[in-house]
């Protein structure tokens, strides 16, 4: 089972990666929640089941950001409440917040933001939090190799599109 996670952890990496190339938010939400699909089964395998329920969560949140009268505060609060309720049922520990802290602010981000808040949200707070999990919380070198390229992805769409080649 365990190199099966890590197995798919590599495809998710991809994805993720991937996505922070998108010129367009909706693409670039699209493919993220690909990733987060593929992670959210990496993690379960791994017996991770909170980070596992929090990238579903994200899938869901990535489906809601794609009709844009779905985002507003009241969807909002319902993603922020199953945040929680994941985050309770699947309680291992501090960390179980830490994770859940960031998803909030990356769900936040890609609900209510543009592409370069999307990217710094991501660089700044959650691939660093997502960096910590997959090397001390639960090793997956899928993961640790994703947020490591992921901000250096990052750096590249900034460098690339600077600040007026994105899609508000």
């Amino acid at each position: 089972m365990k190199i099966w996670g890590q197995i798919i952890s590599l495809i998710a990496m991809m994805a993720i990666i991937l996505s922070f190339q998108c010129k367009r938010n909706r693409k670039l939400v699209l493919v993220i929640g690909v990733g987060a699909l593929l992670f959210a089964v990496s993690y379960f395998l791994l017996g991770q089941p909170s980070a596992a329920m929090f990238n579903i969560i994200a899938v869901i949140c990535s489906i809601v950001c794609l009709k844009d009268n779905l985002k507003n505060k009241f969807v909002f609060g319902i993603i922020v409440i199953l945040y929680a309720v994941a985050t309770w049922f699947t309680f291992s520990g501090w960390w179980s917040f830490v994770l859940m802290v960031a998803q909030i602010g990356g769900s936040y981000s890609i609900m209510f933001r543009s592409g370069i808040f999307i990217r710094n949200i991501r660089f700044f707070f959650v691939s660093p939090v997502w960096l910590i999990n997959n090397t001390v919380m639960c090793f997956t070198v899928g993961g640790i190799i994703c947020e490591i390229i992921t901000m250096t992805s990052v750096i590249v769409s900034f460098i690339r599109y600077r600040k007026t080649g994105f899609e508000e």
